[in-house]
């Protein structure tokens, strides 16, 4: 994938900074050393592959007829890579793949970018092997040392920025899978967690720059993953099904994202699925088990996620 950055922009924007130039600036020649080692490995391993399984294209993309001609189950389909091209694919070239798969944004249709990752992990076989490739991290790592923040954040264009700060959502949820951090070494994940922390910082400090719907989804995949909820709602309480069952519930406190990135949104999804039509704006305040099960004005005004309607299907309230 090919971000609006290079090496040495990079490194001069990290001078300009001051603060946190120098840390960062070894944590990129670190990057780069043991991608260098890497990659000339790869290149042996290359020689031994016929050409035609290097430079993969996905046959499809949002932007064809034939796009807006298939459901989402064909897409999904179509989208597969062949057994045979997966397994001669280096894991460099299956990084720049798996991070321009086409279908990346159905994460953003789960209660959390974590979940939805893992989705597109079960129905994609291209990210369900990258996940499994010991170096993968090394790859990702290195095209996260290239996404250059700052750069994204002086386009002109809004939705652009928006477009490739899903990129970046998309990455760093990737990054934070603990079967890529497992495999890396020690080097490895202090880099990481050095431009993890950077990123964060520069996105939290130009919220309106940014255009991004979270400021860091690396963040926010690894506090799920050790079991603490990714988006701050408060406290448990309990709804009842028209015959009198017990449901538990979230009491959601936090605010929706900004309106800015509504519009933003509501392009991106009338563009990237065909016959979509969005009829009112997306709100993190409650979902639609609680809407279509609970009190709909309640719902709305106090905020309630109900993870789990299952009663109100088997406690006899509803035929």
């Amino acid at each position: 994938m090919i971000y609006p950055t290079a090496r040495e922009e990079m490194e001069q924007d990290m001078l300009n900074k001051g603060k946190k130039s120098i840390s960062v600036l070894l944590a990129i020649a670190m990057i780069f050393s043991v991608m260098l080692s890497t990659s000339a490995k790869e290149n042996d391993m290359l020689q031994e592959v016929e050409l035609d399984v290097v430079g993969f294209e996905y046959p499809i993309f949002p932007k064809d007829e034939e796009w807006a001609l298939l459901n989402h189950g064909e897409r999904v389909l179509a989208l597969q890579i062949p057994d045979d091209v997966l397994g001669n694919m280096g894991t460099g070239e299956l990084v720049e793949v798996v991070l321009a798969y086409p279908l990346f944004s159905d994460m953003m249709f789960y209660n959390s970018y974590q979940q939805g990752l893992e989705i597109i992990a079960a129905t994609f076989n291209g990210l369900e092997e990258l996940l499994s490739r010991e170096d993968a991290g090394t790859h990702l790592l290195a095209n996260y040392a290239n996404f250059n923040v700052g750069q994204v954040m002086r386009m002109r264009s809004e939705y652009e920025r928006f477009e490739t700060f899903l990129d970046l959502i998309f990455l760093e949820t990737v990054l934070a899978q603990l079967s890529v951090i497992e495999n890396m070494s020690e080097t490895e994940l202090d880099v990481l967690s050095i431009l993890a922390h950077d990123k964060y910082l520069t996105r939290l400090n130009n919220i309106g720059a940014s255009v991004s719907l979270t400021t860091s989804a690396y963040y926010e995949s690894i506090a799920e993953q050790q079991t603490q909820s990714s988006q701050p709602r408060n406290t448990s309480m309990t709804v009842h099904t028209p015959r009198g069952t017990a449901v538990t519930v979230i009491n959601v406190s936090n605010t929706d994202a900004a309106y800015a990135n509504r519009a933003n949104i509501k392009t991106y999804i009338e563009t990237n699925y065909p016959g979509t039509q969005v009829v009112g704006d997306a709100t993190n305040r409650y979902n639609c088990h609680s809407y279509a099960w609970h009190s709909q004005s309640q719902t709305r005004l106090n905020g309630v996620w109900m993870n789990n309607p299952n009663a109100y299907m088997t406690d006899g309230s509803y035929s």
